[in-house]
């Protein structure tokens, strides 16, 4: 076994971002792409842009549909993360592991794949996926990005229990990540699966998630639930100048969540076009751009509040007029998906 490894990529990687790190399953496949040496969608919808692959992956794995939603919050918990998953990676024709049980040698498995130049995903469910390319020490420590100057090892229980042995207080903001339960092992690649069949199931689910009543799954962040938890925050008159300053920040809070969320999935909008004609979602692409804006009119609206009550009144408003608008852009799905005798 060598002491330590990197994975260099087989592709060529972009000068900046790969999309906002609210949402960061999207970001890790559009990130692995380009690890595995795949075209990258680059100018498709949007003049030079290097996110296509984003806006793309946003759509497919259902974290565009969502409010505050990862993909992993699903995961093992409702059939819709799973699908999401395998679509994200069929569509490209990665094959890969899903690993939920790991055994007494994980490690030599995880650095044996790494020896093949083949990438380990962590998952974090409810929190962010790091596509692992690299270790150290034999194992002890693998990494993330670890071509670059600083990199962010990830550490199993003992690293604390010997810290705890020392003496030495845990700090949370020590630069490790613990070494997740979930584990997805990319195995190398195959013939892509029917691009025009995955968008309609990625639509079938974005639709699903648009519309959900219930609060079985709404608790993941999509559907109803979602905005009448938000709507919940301004109805406690104690709180109401803590969550209108709340709302004035530029932190990503919840309306920039949605903002972005809503004006990307857009642009996935536009490549479900390639496939299924011009126009045939222009009221859901309308829809979520308009969201869009009704967010920003959120913040124009706290930036400069004189009356708190009105202020409210008319946040209330828009967030139930984005509700509206949601429903819409679903309404114009489900017609679309009738077209394919998909039935919702």
């Amino acid at each position: 076994m060598q002491k330590s490894y990197t994975i260099k990529p087989k592709g060529t990687r972009i000068e900046g971002n790969y999309g906002p790190e609210n949402v960061n399953f999207s970001r890790l496949m559009t990130r692995l792409k380009i690890e595995l040496g795949l075209k990258q969608r680059v100018g498709e919808v949007y003049e030079n842009s290097r996110l296509d692959d984003y806006f793309f992956f946003l759509g497919i794995s259902g974290e565009g549909f969502g409010l505050k939603y990862r993909i992993t919050d699903t995961l093992g918990k409702t059939p819709e993360g799973i699908q999401a998953l395998d679509d994200c990676f069929r569509v490209e024709g990665i094959k890969y592991r899903y690993v939920t049980e790991l055994t007494e040698n994980f490690r030599e498995q995880i650095v044996s794949h790494i020896n093949s130049d083949l990438p380990v995903l962590f998952l974090n469910p409810g929190r962010k996926v790091f596509a692992v390319n690299g270790y150290d020490d034999f194992g002890k420590t693998f990494y993330f990005d670890s071509d670059t100057k600083d990199p962010v090892p990830f550490v199993d229980d003992s690293y604390y229990e010997e810290k705890k042995r020392q003496g030495i207080a845990w700090n949370a903001g020590d630069p490790v990540f613990k070494i997740p339960k979930v584990l997805i092992f990319i195995d190398g690649l195959s013939e892509p699966g029917n691009k025009r069949e995955i968008i309609l199931s990625a639509l079938k689910r974005g639709y699903g998630m648009l519309t959900e009543k219930g609060r079985s799954y709404g608790e993941y962040g999509y559907g109803n639930h979602s905005y009448e938890k938000w709507l919940k925050r301004y109805e406690n008159e104690a709180r109401l100048d803590v969550e209108l300053k709340e709302l004035a920040s530029m932190a990503p809070k919840i309306k920039f969540d949605l903002a972005e969320r809503r004006c990307y999935l857009v642009w996935f909008m536009r490549q479900c076009e390639f496939e299924l004609g011009k126009n045939v979602l222009k009221t859901a692409f309308d829809s979520f751009n308009e969201i869009h804006e009704l967010m920003w009119e959120i913040h124009r609206c706290v930036s400069d509040i004189i009356d708190k009550y009105a202020t409210r009144d008319m946040v209330i408003e828009i967030i139930h007029k984005a509700r509206e608008l949601d429903l819409k852009a679903a309404k114009n799905i489900k017609q679309v998906l009738g077209d394919y005798k998909i039935f919702v």
